[in-house]
């Protein structure tokens, strides 16, 4: 009794010790967790001591949803069991549920035996043993009997799988929003959990690599990997039953996935709706934890840069860290200057522009918690593709006008400007726009962006994406509404496309504003009427104190009467040229992580804050400006890798 009532005292003398470190550690880790939870993983294991989920996972407190018995048993019967999978499907919404099972364990070494043990456990265990019957000539076969109680366990998952996929919560949940479910196991003597490849997903080994494939994936072969290579590059795998070499060995290492500019801009271009919607998930996620307070400050390192004069290039390094792991993007891109700025041609707009000479271009390494390399994606698409990903979340939100649908008007045409009309095309409700028109530096690269959507279009009616009659054009060579009265000068046709559209993308550097503010100015009389409206813009090419997209008398304005929102306050608030330049306070700024939480379009506080902000982000003034977060990367890329796995695309590096 007295070692029991030790071990007591000891463990609340533990208690205080953790509660005090991680107070100190981040002062709002306590009063987050009593906000509220928001799991993204059920787990499902055994009651065993040696099997604390969150611990040998490397998690924290409030990222997983619990639940554990003896044998980690599954049973359609059983009503505390199925609560449980209903509350955290159902209300929670987790995106993963795992059914876990481990090494040593009596349950399963009880269950190889007839042998009565007593009491209620033999009830229990019932339908372990009669799994055991099912396939007693397999583990019959095993002699050791450490491995085959081990093989019982296995076989336990399995069914439990099983059953779980038959839930009909979870059958809903995987069909409507894809709920991943996981069979694994945990080798208490390594430490190491390891996916047994069953549920929603199926790991194959083909040739010799271990690959993630989705089963419903039925791509076409083009290549096969060398057997005799550690690295083997695959664009698509045939998943023909005679190309497998049956299930996978236990994967014990981990596989570096390795993506070129080429791969990644295939795999995010064939993108379904519900594939965009699930990397939108996974990017809102990570933005509302680190929005929320959930990861220390400290885990979002400032980004640093260095400048190369002689060829007059600026590199940044972006380092992010959160619960999913570690990044860090290295990107070189041409420094702003006034020669490369402007693209109107209005007044500010130097005589001669010069195009940028350098794209944005560099690398991301992205590692697992535990620091192991998990994937070297090239940045150049992948910046871009994550930046109008945030971007899209706003869109979302926005009451397009009746009858018509959005005009946007992009101001750029390269893969910022590309990637932001792409995805608001995808990613709105179809016909929500009717306009998109490219504002470039030349008419040869409004040409050259157009005709990537023209190319497109066909594509995309072939999967009902439901933008085939949108009309996308060029500036250069646009009549006013096509012929009703054509503006010769090039300013006074800009002011009038800037006056229909709802929705402007400043998609390029640049240090003077890209338009005059008083193109917007409230004016009175029927003629006016249709221009006197809320409009959305999303300003993501300028990025340092010295540049300029936004007019301040436009900042000025939306802070009064509309939404400031920003991807990083701190860094808005020394990176952003307009907002610097308008004095605009932290109090008068929204970041767009507190817009993606659990309840909806925004958490409650950020409601409290701002009454009538729905109202506004649907209809009112809104202007986001971006400045660049490496979570972003750091999401985005995650998923990305874990989505090029299941297309078996990429270069994959074994024992790395």
């Amino acid at each position: 009794m007295m070692a029991q009532e030790d071990s007591f005292l000891y463990a609340l003398s533990s208690n205080n010790a953790w509660a005090a470190y991680k107070s100190h550690q981040n002062p709002n880790f306590f009063p987050n967790l009593a906000r509220g939870q928001s799991p993204e993983i059920l787990w499902l294991g055994c009651s065993d001591s040696r099997c604390p989920e969150t611990t040998i996972l490397g998690l924290q407190p409030g990222d997983v949803f619990v639940h554990r018995n003896i044998a980690n048993l599954i049973s359609p019967t059983d009503i505390n069991t199925a609560a449980v999978v209903e509350y955290a499907v159902a209300h929670l919404r987790v995106r993963h549920v795992v059914l876990c099972g481990h090494t040593c364990c009596g349950g399963a070494a009880a269950s190889l035996t007839d042998n009565r043990i007593g009491g209620v456990l033999d009830t229990w265990l019932m339908p372990l043993r009669a799994l055991r019957a099912q396939h007693q000539e397999e583990l019959d076969a095993i002699k050791d009997q450490g491995a085959k109680a081990a093989r019982m366990a296995e076989l336990n998952v399995e069914a439990g799988v099983r059953t779980l996929m038959a839930n009909p919560v979870v059958a809903e949940a995987v069909r409507e929003r894809g709920l991943e479910v996981h069979g694994c196991f945990f080798d208490i003597a390594s430490g190491r959990v390891r996916d047994l490849g069953i549920g929603t997903g199926s790991k194959y080994r083909i040739n010799g690599e271990i690959i993630d494939i989705h089963l419903p994936t039925r791509p076409e072969t083009e290549g096969n990997p060398s057997s005799s290579s550690t690295a083997c590059t695959v664009r698509r795998i045939s998943l023909a039953p005679d190309s497998f070499a049956g299930p996978s060995e236990p994967e014990i290492t981990m596989t570096l996935t390795v993506l070129d500019d080429d791969q990644i801009r295939d795999l995010l271009d064939s993108l379904t709706k519900d594939e965009l919607k699930k990397f939108s998930a996974s990017l809102a996620a990570a933005l509302y934890e680190d929005s929320a307070g959930k990861t220390s400050s400290a885990q979002q390192p400032d980004r640093t840069s260095v400048h190369n004069a002689a060829v007059g290039a600026t590199t940044l390094f972006m380092p992010s860290s959160n619960s999913m792991g570690n990044s860090v993007k290295v990107i070189t891109l041409t420094s702003p200057s006034p020669t490369t700025a402007n693209t109107t041609g209005g007044p500010s707009a130097p005589a001669t522009p010069t195009p940028a000479t350098i794209p944005p271009t560099g690398a991301t390494l992205i590692l697992t918690p535990t620091g192991s390399p998990h994937g070297l994606l090239h940045a150049r698409t992948l910046t871009a593709f994550r930046t109008a990903l945030a971007s899209l979340s706003l869109l979302l939100h926005r009451a397009r006008r009746e009858p018509h649908g959005f005009w946007i008007v992009v101001f750029g045409c390269g893969e910022q400007a590309y990637w932001h009309a792409r995805l608001a095309l995808l990613g709105l409700e179809p016909g929500a726009v009717s306009r998109v028109v490219f504002v470039g530096r030349s008419a040869a690269a409004e040409e050259k962006v157009v005709a990537r959507f023209e190319a497109l279009r066909k594509v995309g009616k072939a999967r009902e994406e439901g933008w085939e009659g949108c009309k996308v054009r060029k500036f250069s060579d646009m009549k006013w509404l096509e012929g009703e009265a054509v503006e010769e000068d090039r300013e006074s046709r800009l002011n009038g496309l800037l006056r229909e559209a709802d929705i402007v993308m400043c998609c390029t550097p640049s240090t003077v504003p890209l338009w005059d503010a008083r193109v917007w100015e409230r004016r009175s009389g029927a003629e006016w009427e249709r221009y006197n409206k809320g409009r959305l813009v999303v300003a993501i090419g300028s990025y340092t104190p010295g540049m300029r997209e936004i007019p301040t008398e436009w900042v000025q304005r939306v802070l009064n009467e509309g939404l400031v929102i920003v991807d990083t306050v701190a860094g808005a608030l020394t990176e952003a040229g307009e907002l610097i330049e308008a004095r605009v306070t932290r109090e008068q700024l929204v970041e767009l992580g507190t817009l993606l939480g659990p309840k909806g379009v925004a958490g409650r506080q950020t409601k409290d804050q701002l009454p009538g902000f729905e109202q506004c982000l649907a209809k009112g003034n809104v202007i986001y400006k971006s400045v660049g977060v490496g979570l972003m990367d750091l999401a985005v890329g995650m998923y990305l890798v874990k989505h090029a796995k299941r297309k078996a695309v990429g270069t994959f590096l074994r024992d790395f």
